[in-house]
């Protein structure tokens, strides 16, 4: 059975203080509006209402079709269903065998065949766009993109509102699997209304980090295409921490190993 709920998709809103240099930046966002229709939003029920709970991540990775969230997207649910959207603006519920990294904070599943047709309409992102885009100096454009939980403030019991967010700021790769991304939320995030403050973190946990490789301080490489970089799962004032591609990519090679 279908539940009721629909969604509402706006356009992301794109925080313009990078650290890139304007003649970059318009072709950095074109290549993470290609890349980010990967991010689908989560929901649970609350109170007879759909409640956006987090983010995750549709992938390809040796030919099959996975999604990947944050882990405690799913622990601080476990006794209560979550839902994803599929193309008919339902939602179907999300369930399956999922392989978990506690010290990352990471949680991947393989896809059945009615979730996939589900999410017919999403553009997977591709295994060869998962990795590291590091420089020499250890740094790397970063962009966030996720749907924050204010989509749940509704204006009916039926319908959600699911605007993406994308927030980009400076990144780098930590010990032990971790990515870090820097940016000031002060300045805000531009959408169809103009300058907005950027919203409430709570909800783009599971949801992606793209990277792009830079050069020197303030310019991205032209011919350098998003890579997916980790998966945002903790936000601290003016940081986002989440797991790299280096944590992510065992766990998925554990999840297609022949069983």
């Amino acid at each position: 059975m279908l539940a009721r709920w629909r969604r509402r998709a706006n356009g992301a809103a794109l925080l313009i203080n990078v650290p890139v240099n304007a003649m970059s930046r318009a072709g950095v966002d074109a290549e993470v509006g290609r890349v980010r229709g990967c991010v689908i939003p989560l929901i649970r029920n609350k109170g007879g209402r759909p409640y956006l709970e987090g983010s995750a991540v549709a992938l390809v990775y040796r030919g099959r079709k996975v999604l990947a969230t944050a882990l405690h997207v799913l622990t601080a649910n476990k006794d209560r269903q979550l839902w994803f959207f599929a193309h008919d603006t339902y939602v179907r519920p999300l369930h399956g065998y999922f392989e978990i990294s506690e010290v990352h904070d990471l949680a991947v599943a393989l896809l059945d065949a009615d979730a996939i047709a589900a999410l017919a309409h999403i553009p997977f992102l591709k295994e060869e766009s998962i990795g590291s885009a590091v420089n020499e100096s250890g740094a790397f454009y970063a962009s966030v993109a996720g749907y924050p939980h204010t989509a749940s403030r509704l204006k009916d019991r039926q319908t959600l509102d699911t605007p993406m967010e994308v927030i980009s700021g400076r990144g780098t790769e930590l010990p032990d699997g971790v990515v870090s991304v820097v940016f000031d939320k002060k300045c805000g995030a531009w959408g169809a209304k103009g300058h907005v403050l950027a919203r409430d973190p709570i909800g783009k946990s599971g949801g992606a980090i793209f990277g792009m490789r830079v050069m020197g301080l303030n310019a991205v490489q032209p011919w350098y295409t998003p890579k997916l970089v980790g998966i945002p799962t903790e936000w601290k004032g003016k940081q986002i921490l989440g797991a790299s591609a280096a944590a992510l990519i065992p766990l998925l090679d554990r999840l297609v190993a022949p069983r």
